[in-house]
């Protein structure tokens, strides 16, 4: 049986680097200085299914995914 493990991290917001305006005008807009808290994501595939997803506030460090594979995908 093959498991794959893949973990993700997303931001809540993400600032655009360009954006629309009429021709021969900038474009302004403004961006909040103020870092937010990282969602990560792990989850398993086993076959075509997704087993033990998980998701959690903050980085994925060895203690996260250590207990997770113990807790989450050990007993599956």
């Amino acid at each position: 049986m093959l498991v794959c493990v893949d973990e993700s991290g997303f931001e809540p917001t993400v600032s655009r680097r360009h954006g629309y305006a009429p021709k021969g005008r900038r474009v302004h807009g403004l961006v909040s200085g103020h870092k937010r808290p990282r969602t990560s994501l792990l989850a398993a595939r086993i076959g075509d299914r997704l087993q033990a997803p998980s998701l959690f506030t903050g980085a994925c460090n060895t203690a996260v995914f250590n207990a997770w594979l113990a807790r989450q995908l050990g007993p599956v």
